[in-house]
Formats: structure tokens, C-alpha cells, sequence
């Protein structure tokens, strides 16, 4: 959404006027509600904060067009914002298959192709923003579920978006639009380096995780081929965090809190994918390592900083949004795992401080859990 376009048709009452826009509104309300404590967020006649927002995206198909009318921006917005909304909800179920209508639709209007005018539009924009919002979650739901993404990396040729904030978008001076001031970061900066990371996962879900028809076809064939992989993958991983903006590296104590939750986010993502890469290959009595990676203690000090970032962020008094709860669920396993494995193994480390790390993982969760 573009905060100033969304504030204005809600004060013109288009909402009464656009089905499309009614649809997004009740939707943002239905979103909005999971960060609320006020009551009437919820169900009549229900206490359960679980039940927040499902009077107005129960609203939603009332208001919903026609699937087989031609997809607008209201569309794209509807599949973001359900997808949104149902995740952080007691039915997240559906949320990979809406993100994939929601792809699909941008592709049928050619959204998902790279323009090449000149002039930038605010329309535009949106739905770049809409496009890469559902490839962003679909590879979220993808990695966390198990199932493949809807759209590759090659299906597409978007430009990221536009790393400027909503506020200077529009300007009486045309050559001053989407110009973001000297020296002030742009909250859109965070999603961009999100979106650079996802291009990492999407490669570890096409290879690592791929079936065997789809491995041989890319020709990840012979002994060594994993092992060449995940050092390569581990490569980029690292070549990704020496990007990272100065104003989003992991600072437990940054002021700016918009900046803090969008780090808070980034990095529990970044070692969640760490761990994507090595969880395949982490030995047991069966089943040996074909590499001479580490791959069990490479997944436990990822999972041991993804406890104390987010143990450093429920201090702080914020609660786990979904996108990270997959990775701090992660984590809490892995770090199980490797108390198991060390118990196994007789080693001597002491079992307190790996319980304290799961602990912070279980605290950080349990606060959502009522939501």
C-alpha cells in the first residue's frame, strides 16, 4: 500500500463506491486487529483474542469482484493482505495457495516484466510492491511448508522496488518525485535486502531440497556436487551480510525502532536460511554427513543467535510477528537436537545454557501464541 493514496480514498469514501477498495480496506482493518488489545477487534460475544479481526475479513467475499473480471491493483492488494492476515491467524492453511492466485494474477496483467518508460508512476509502484510482497511470502511458505514456489527467480524481470519512503513520492516539482532525502535510510531499504536474501533461498530450495528428477535435470549429479553447493550457497550467504546497510545490522541497542524491528527480522530470516542450507546434512547413527562441514554446529550457533536476537526483541516489549516465528520455531528445534545429540555423544557441555537458548525461543513464541 502507499499510506497517503490509502488515507485519501478513505477519507473520499471510495469504500462505498469500489468493491476492489472496500475489500482492501476491510482487509487492513482484519490485519491492523492482531496488534490490538482493544475489544471490539473481536468476535461478538467472544473474548478469545484469537478471534480478533474475523468480523471484517469475514466481510471480504461480499465484497470481493468477480473472478473472471480482468485482475486490478485491488486485487493484488486482496491476496497480499488476506495471505497477511490468515498467517497470523488459528487457520494459516490456505495462505500458500492464495499467494499463488495472487501471482498468477499479476502475471496475467504483466506485472511481473520490467517496464521501460521513463517516468515512474505511483500506480506502478504499487504493483511492483504487490508483485514482489507475494514472492517474498511465497517462498516463505514454500521453505516452511515444504512445497514448491509458485514463480522462479528466471519467470520474472521486475526492478526491486523503489527505495524511497511513501511521503516523497509525490512532489509540486515532477523531477523531485521518488526522490528519498540525503542521509535518511528508507524504510523500503529492509524489504529490498529481504527480497536479495529470498534470492539465496530460492536456489537452496532448487537444489538442496529439490526431488531427485528436478536435481538431475540441473545437473546436480556425483558425489561431490553437494558438498560444492553448500559452499557456494554459504558463500552467498556471506557476501549478502557484508551488504547490509549500516542503519539494519543486528545493534541490540538501536534507537530507531523501526530500523530495530526491521534488523530483528533480517537476521533471524538469515540465520533461519543458514540453517536451511546445513539441516540436511546434520549426521546421525544412520545416516552419515556426506560433507566435511560441520553441519550440526553450524545449525546450533545459528540457532543460539536467531534465541538471542529475538529473546533481545521480547525485552524490548515487541511480540514475534509470523515471519519470524517460523524461524525461532526452527531454531528452538535444532537447539533440542543438539542437546540430544550431545547427551548421545556423552560430551560434557553444560545442558543449562542450551535450555536457557530454547527457553527464549519458547517465551518469544508463547507471547503470540494468545493472538
Amino acid at each position: 500500500l502507499h499510506r497517503p493514496t490509502f488515507e485519501k480514498a478513505v477519507a473520499d469514501e471510495l469504500h462505498l463506491r469500489d468493491d476492489g477498495f472496500a475489500a482492501v480496506l476491510l482487509l487492513v482493518c482484519a490485519v491492523g486487529s492482531h496488534w490490538s488489545d482493544d475489544p471490539r477487534t473481536l468476535l461478538d460475544g467472544v473474548t478469545a483474542k484469537t478471534s480478533a479481526g474475523w468480523k471484517w475479513y469475514q466481510q471480504v467475499q461480499q465484497a470481493k469482484s468477480s473472478v473472471l473480471a480482468p485482475p486490478s491493483l485491488y486485487d493484488l492488494q486482496y491476496y497480499c493482505l488476506s495471505v497477511m492476515f490468515l498467517q497470523g491467524s488459528c487457520q494459516p492453511q490456505q495462505c500458500w495457495t492464495l499467494v499463488g492466485i495472487g501471482i498468477r494474477m499479476a502475471q496475467d496483467v504483466g506485472a511481473h516484466r520490467k517496464k521501460h518508460h521513463q517516468e515512474l508512476t505511483a500506480e506502478e509502484e504499487l504493483w511492483k510492491r504487490g508483485f514482489w510482497c507475494l514472492v517474498a511470502m511465497d517462498r516463505t511458505f514454500s521453505s516452511g511448508l515444504g512445497r514448491p514456489c509458485a514463480v522462479q527467480d528466471e519467470d520474472f524481470d521486475l526492478d526491486f522496488p523503489v527505495e524511497c519512503d511513501d511521503e516523497y513520492w509525490d512532489h509540486p516539482d515532477p523531477s523531485q518525485r521518488f526522490k528519498q532525502p540525503p542521509k535518511k535510510p528508507s524504510y523500503i531499504t529492509g524489504f529490498v535486502v529481504f527480497l536479495k536474501l529470498y534470492q539465496v533461498l530460492t536456489i537452496i530450495l532448487r537444489t538442496i531440497y529439490a526431488i531427485n528428477k528436478s536435481k538431475i535435470v540441473l545437473g546436480f549429479v556425483g558425489k561431490q556436487w553437494e558438498q560444492h553447493i553448500v559452499a557456494e550457497l554459504d558463500s552467498a550467504l556471506n557476501k549478502w551480510v557484508d551488504s547490509i546497510p549500516e542503519h539494519l545490522r543486528w545493534d541490540p541497542n538501536r534507537e530507531n525502532v523501526d530500523h530495530f524491528q526491521q534488523s530483528v527480522a533480517i537476521y533471524c530470516q538469515y540465520y533461519y536460511i543458514q540453517i536451511l542450507i546445513h539441516r540436511s546434512f546434520i549426521p546421525s547413527p544412520r545416516k552419515p554427513s556426506p560433507l566435511s562441514f560441520p553441519s550440526l554446529a553450524i545449525c546450533t550457533n545459528a540457532a543460539r543467535s536467531c534465541s538471542h536476537i529475538i529473546d533481545v526483541y521480547r525485552r524490548r516489549g515487541f511480540i514475534a510477528t509470523p515471519q519470524i516465528q517460523i524461524a525461532v520455531f526452527t531454531a528452538g528445534v535444532v537447539l533440542l537436537l543438539s542437546l540430544w545429540n550431545n547427551k548421545r555423544s556423552g560430551m560434557t557441555s553444560d545442558p543449562g545454557k542450551v535450555m536457557d537458548d530454547i527457553h527464549k525461543c519458547m517465551q518469544a513464541l508463547r507471547l503470540f501464541e494468545e493472538r
